[in-house]
């Protein structure tokens, strides 16, 4: 792809991507810049970070350049300037997508790692939990507290890749100031030499006209060197406003990346709250299923120990019962007797 295509396809990528709306890949798959993925909207997907870091590069030259030639200190020294200028303008942009990309592959490994967190016990620290009548329970270390170890370790490296981006290309910056400072020192020592110069053969000069030629010469190579040193105090003018805007962007960069990461640690710690709180909860309830199951077991013993009075009063009525038997039969015996006698007294 031409590099004019690639400006404006990058153009129409990157309102696409600032308007929030979902890209439609098998779309850009059937596109003939993206003849390697055509009909294969799944593989277009994977080398998007790729497609979208060239093209938003591309963009980025082509918008540097822009301004570069509307810039007040557009002049003979202008092209200069956008040459010099540009690289160092990616050079930071890339730093800026490489902490941006640091950033996203920590939140995606945050996210995962809370999804595919398992259930309790869940406490990020050890701590110990003792309530009276109940035994010593203690949280075990949450698998989480390795992957946010992790993740620190990866913030830390981020922010520190960024600082050191952040002074090599302060020092790049400054060091380039000094350079232009000192040949735009150089060439106005140079000039005012030749303005020193131009006047005295303009007072000792020789009516035979050799002093005039002389001075021609020296006038042509005088103005010369002062289009020169407009040049570089141009290109000098324009380092001083870029480093000054690279060095407000870097700030600002470093501000959002800190931000950021403050942000995820404060998120880190009130998710480790949360998984505490739940194990507390957790503990609590484990703590009344034992005391409902004692309850319950009380019942089932009391139960038990009323069935057994039961089965006991059981036997005792029925000893009772044939006694009364007994005694039963005995009183009819009795009355048959009575009976017997009362008949022979009849007779």
């Amino acid at each position: 792809m031409a590099d004019y295509q690639k400006r404006v396809w990058a153009e129409k990528y990157t309102a696409a991507r600032n308007s929030g709306s979902d890209l439609d890949y098998e779309a850009l798959s059937k596109l003939t810049q993206f003849k390697a993925f055509k009909n294969n909207p799944e593989e277009l997907q994977r080398h998007e970070p790729a497609l979208l870091k060239e093209f938003y590069e591309v963009y980025l030259a082509d918008q540097a350049l822009k301004a570069d030639a509307h810039a007040p200190t557009a002049g003979s020294g202008s092209s200069k300037l956008s040459q010099r200028g540009g690289a160092e303008h990616l050079a930071i942009e890339q730093c800026d997508i490489h902490a941006a990309q640091q950033l996203t592959a920590t939140r995606n490994q945050a996210s995962l790692a809370s999804d595919q967190a398992p259930g309790p016990p869940i406490s990020q620290t050890p701590v110990a939990v003792q309530e009276e009548g109940a035994p010593a329970r203690s949280l075990q270390t949450h698998p989480l507290r390795g992957g946010y170890a992790h993740l620190e370790n990866t913030i830390s490296q981020a922010l520190q890749q960024f600082r050191e981006k952040l002074d090599e290309e302060k020092q790049k910056g400054s060091r380039q100031l000094e350079e232009e400072q000192a040949r735009s020192r150089k060439l106005e020592e140079q000039l005012a030499a030749a303005a020193k110069e131009l006047a005295e053969l303009r007072n000792d000069g020789s009516g035979d006209g050799s002093g005039d030629d002389r001075c021609t010469v020296i006038a042509h190579e005088w103005k010369k060197t002062a289009a020169k040193l407009a040049d570089e105090k141009a290109i000098s003018s324009g380092l001083r406003n870029k480093l000054a805007q690279v060095e407000t962007e870097l700030n600002l960069s470093k501000q959002s990346v800190t931000t950021q990461a403050d942000n995820l640690l404060k998120a880190q710690a009130s998710h480790a709250k949360k998984l505490q709180d739940v194990h507390e909860d957790m503990n609590n309830l484990t703590r009344e299923v034992d005391e409902r199951k004692k309850k319950l077991e009380d019942r089932e013993n009391d139960v038990a120990s009323r069935e057994k009075n039961m089965e006991n009063k059981e036997e005792e009525l029925q000893v009772k019962a044939e006694e009364l038997q007994s005694h039963e039969a005995k009183l009819k015996e009795e009355g048959r007797r009575l009976q017997n006698v009362t008949h022979r007294l009849q007779r």
